[in-house]
């Protein structure tokens, strides 16, 4: 073994954290250099044990064992990597739970699902059973790469993990949950419309914005798989809500993403729902708001009648035109 693995391992095993890190940036290497039989019977276990380590050196292994799929003798050991990937979706750092959340979701862009239907259902299930908030919120963010590559049979399974999360007690895990909705909503008619119906509107009666925020998104994932008659009962009113919430962080949300909305929601509901509200963010007691909806000005224009515009969208243009911001 050539001396320089020789100082990176010894690196990995020391206790000084410039070292360590070096070490894991450099672990593909060790791993080329062990082989795949040694990487998954004796590298892998150690990083297992590594998981109490300091936050630097974990976010280092999170991001390395993302790249790891090559390295373990074929994507059949692929569970050898989440595993240590999964202690670290647990880990009080969110910036470490993060990446080994993306790296999970990178490697499983990378293999068969179903092929580990069973395993990855059980990640799930732990990790969305655990006793701390920081699993919860891991589960909600692998969700949308395993459900749409499993049986229908997993798919049930997964939603009855999920949909507990949605009425959790912390705030970060229901945020959580309604961020994963809006993947979910994707998946219709695979995933089940109704309960998801019923989640959304769950989430609308949260008393935290950052809960309700995730609605918006939401309302433009419904507009493009519901059929118009639903959308009327189900979207727009909630659309309607957010546009005139006391909360100007919601306004400011559904100004940012009118492109999206119209573009969801097509030129005739637009004209009929979306330009009252856009006209009312132009002239908005928040310069946020008011800045967020002249930043859509031109784009939002262009799916417009020129009777809309002209009627409609200048003269509160020309308003827009002597604020000071």
């Amino acid at each position: 073994m050539e001396n320089s693995i020789v100082i990176l391992i010894d690196d990995l095993r020391c206790s000084e954290v410039k070292k360590k890190v070096n070490a894991i940036q450099h672990l593909d290497r060790i791993a080329m250099v062990l082989g795949p039989d040694r990487t998954n019977s004796e590298l892998l276990p150690y990083i297992l044990e590594m998981i109490d380590d300091e936050d630097e050196v974990l976010l280092e292994l999170a991001k390395a064992l993302g790249d790891f799929l090559p390295h373990i003798g074929g994507k059949a050991n692929v569970m050898n990597v989440i595993k240590p990937l999964e202690a670290l979706c647990v880990v009080e750092e969110g910036a470490v739970r993060d990446q080994a959340t993306a790296s999970i979701n990178k490697i499983l862009g990378c293999v068969k699902v179903k092929d580990f239907e069973d395993e990855l259902i059980g990640v799930f299930s732990k990790l969305a059973k655990g006793d701390w908030f920081t699993s919860k919120v891991s589960a909600t963010n692998i969700l949308h790469s395993i459900y749409p590559n499993v049986s229908s049979n997993g798919q049930k399974q997964l939603f009855k993990l999920y949909a507990p999360l949605c009425g959790d007690s912390v705030v970060q895990v229901r945020k959580a949950a309604a961020a994963a909705l809006n993947n979910l909503i994707k998946c219709i008619p695979s995933a089940p419309e109704a309960e998801l119906l019923e989640l959304f509107q769950t989430f609308q009666k949260d008393t935290q914005d950052m809960v309700k925020m995730q609605g918006v998104e939401s309302c433009i994932n419904f507009a493009q798989v519901l059929s118009s008659s639903k959308v009327q009962t189900y979207v727009l009113p909630y659309l309607k809500a957010y546009a005139e919430d006391k909360s100007w962080r919601l306004r400011y949300l559904v100004a940012i993403k009118m492109i999206e909305l119209a573009k969801a929601l097509g030129e005739e509901t637009t004209k009929a729902k979306l330009v009252p509200h856009f006209c009312n963010f132009l002239a908005d007691p928040e310069s946020e708001v008011r800045t967020a909806a002249a930043s859509q000005l031109n784009e939002f224009a262009s799916v417009l009648s020129k009777d809309s515009i002209v009627s409609k969208i200048i003269p509160n243009f020309k308003k827009l035109a002597e604020d000071s911001f």
